[in-house]
């Protein structure tokens, strides 16, 4: 996110100019770069004008962020009631079930995005932004069909897979297509990001950080939880932190998304 401590001149100490104090209440010049209605200068990356904390600040954005938290918050919670006692015995309050509540709330936040993003790139200059559709509406597909996983499938019958390194052949396989679609979506992020403004390249480089997160409980933990998936205890605490990781990362993003169009001037920010 002036020193104006006593300075050396030719070796003699030299008072600080005097400083002239502020009415009570308002804000120094200096603390605005000059003026009480200039941006500030010297901002940390998430204060800058497309970062997560300044699109949060869009009337509506921060609310509807902590009401997704919430809901995250009460899945996991129903998950784990179901897992260590007697009540909410329903299969649909398990995080990892097909269609599940977890599930079905995953698929109205990736829908958010894709559409947000598509209005953005629609409604604005930035052309660039029709790559998160394109990934947003794969994922959900992807989520809403088993895609990765009929896929992997496929892979393993045709390269024969054997299980190594503790992990399933069915594993090996999805993994194979998870490299395959992360190669793929950083090939078209990598073109847009060419060609887009510096406010796309602001908004690429959080949504970036943030995909690979959700990657990361995804993927990474997905793998780590396959070698362990018969021991009761680390099947559920793994469960919570792939899945409920998953569902607070894309949470964020929906946030983010959403904040972009609420924000009042984001139109004109995005065409300049």
């Amino acid at each position: 996110m002036t020193d104006l401590g006593a300075t050396h001149s030719a070796g003699t100490l030299v008072p600080p100019p005097a400083v002239e104090r502020p009415a009570h209440g308002a804000r120094p010049a200096s603390a605005t770069g000059g003026s009480p209605l200039a941006p500030r200068t010297g901002d940390s990356r998430d204060d800058a004008p497309f970062g997560l904390r300044a699109i949060l600040r869009a009337p509506g954005a921060r609310e509807l962020l902590v009401l997704m938290l919430c809901t995250d918050a009460l899945l996991i919670g129903a998950h784990l009631v179901q897992s260590f006692t007697p009540y909410l015995s329903g299969q649909s309050f398990h995080l990892a079930t097909e269609r599940g509540f977890g599930e079905v709330f995953q698929y109205v936040k990736v829908f958010w995005v894709a559409v947000s993003f598509l209005w953005l790139a629609v409604h604005t200059a930035q052309r660039a932004h029709f790559v998160w559709p394109l990934i947003f509406g794969y994922l959900l597909v992807d989520d809403a069909f088993r895609v990765h996983e009929q896929a992997g499938s496929m892979v393993v019958r045709h390269l024969a897979l054997t299980p190594r390194m503790g992990l399933h052949a069915q594993d090996l396989g999805e993994l194979a297509v998870f490299a395959l679609i992360g190669a793929s979506s950083l090939l078209l992020i990598g073109l847009a990001y060419l060609r887009g403004s510096a406010a796309f390249r602001s908004i690429a480089r959080r949504i970036g950080a943030l995909l690979v997160l959700f990657a990361f409980f995804a993927g990474g933990v997905d793998m780590v939880h396959s070698t362990v998936d018969r021991i009761p205890l680390l099947n559920t605490l793994l469960t919570v932190l792939e899945d409920g990781g998953e569902l607070v990362v894309l949470s964020a993003i929906s946030a983010y998304a959403v904040g972009l169009l609420l924000r009042r001037n984001g139109p004109v920010a995005m065409a300049t």
